[in-house]
């Protein structure tokens, strides 16, 4: 079960599709995934990703709840595949984060490839986490007063901004 979720969650990423309830990802198994009790439903998801390289975002990540959100499984997940704990008010935006890296790693533009990487639909808010991922050196190019703050109280070394 655990190979077939594999490859239908890389292929929502692939796509860059929109994320998966539990039940979507029932769906699209065929048949494959009969109705589990919750707790193995994070069995499988940690089953899922026991072969995720460390450092890549977590497959199970592209399951969500039913409103697009963060899964409470995804706790779960993390914690058995020994990843650090992460708090409880970062915990979505982090979530978010990992989501958009997922996207990307399996979107990159790959060695003798035809065509680019189809173009995601993003929301504001993704669109500036996803610019601030990819100039992390910079944070001040973002617009966004919460997320500029964000990265500058998270950043590794003391930003310095020029006075206007």
């Amino acid at each position: 079960m655990a190979a077939i979720a594999r490859d239908v969650l890389k292929d929502a990423a692939r796509s860059g599709g929109s994320l998966l309830t539990w039940g979507e990802l029932r769906l699209r198994m065929a048949g494959g995934l009969p109705h589990l009790h919750p707790d193995d439903q994070g069995e499988l998801l940690v089953a899922v990703d026991q072969e995720t390289p460390v450092g890549e975002p977590l497959l199970s990540t592209f399951v969500a709840s039913s409103d697009a959100s963060l899964h409470w499984l995804y706790r779960h997940v993390r914690f058995s595949l020994g990843g650090e704990r992460i708090p409880e008010p970062d915990l979505p935006a982090h979530w978010a984060t990992e989501v958009l890296r997922l996207r990307q790693h399996f979107n990159a533009p790959r060695a003798n490839a035809c065509l680019p990487a189809c173009p995601v639909m993003l929301t504001p808010l993704q669109q500036t986490i996803s610019r601030l991922l990819a100039h992390p050196a910079d944070p001040t190019r973002c617009r966004s007063p919460c997320v500029s703050q964000y990265i500058l109280l998270r950043s590794p070394a003391p930003i310095v901004r020029a006075s206007p």
